[in-house]
């Protein structure tokens, strides 16, 4: 049984200020031998910055029919020692549907932390 004690304050706290919200849409198409393939058709994406220095909010949006188009943008929003979380409705679709796993290595960059649920 673990002793009681006081819980100590956090020296520090961060919360994440930078998201991209997107979204994909596709046109499925089944296969001669019944496979569903699933190719990219358009895709929309929201980039919000949570500012405590100014009086608003940054929100940029993006409306893209070209994948190499989504991942510039996030590309762009990207800043050292600033995590940017990416957030889908149905992560794990939407990121195999734009490639995500090959662009995000062609970008240099490195995948460290993948949630699915939560």
């Amino acid at each position: 049984m673990r002793v009681s004690h006081y819980v100590k304050d956090n020296k520090t706290s961060s919360m994440p200020t930078d998201f991209i919200f997107f979204d994909t849409e596709t046109t499925p198409k089944v296969s001669v031998n019944g496979d569903i393939e699933q190719p990219f058709k358009l895709g929309v994406a929201l980039y919000w910055r949570r500012r405590s220095d100014q009086p608003s909010d940054t929100l940029e949006y993006l409306h893209f029919t070209n994948i190499a188009t989504f991942w510039d943008f996030v590309v762009d929003h990207t800043q050292a020692k600033r995590k940017l979380i990416l957030v889908a409705h149905n992560l794990q679709f939407d990121f195999m549907v734009l490639g995500g796993f090959g662009y995000l290595r062609l970008k240099g960059f490195e995948l460290t932390n993948l949630i699915l649920e939560g």
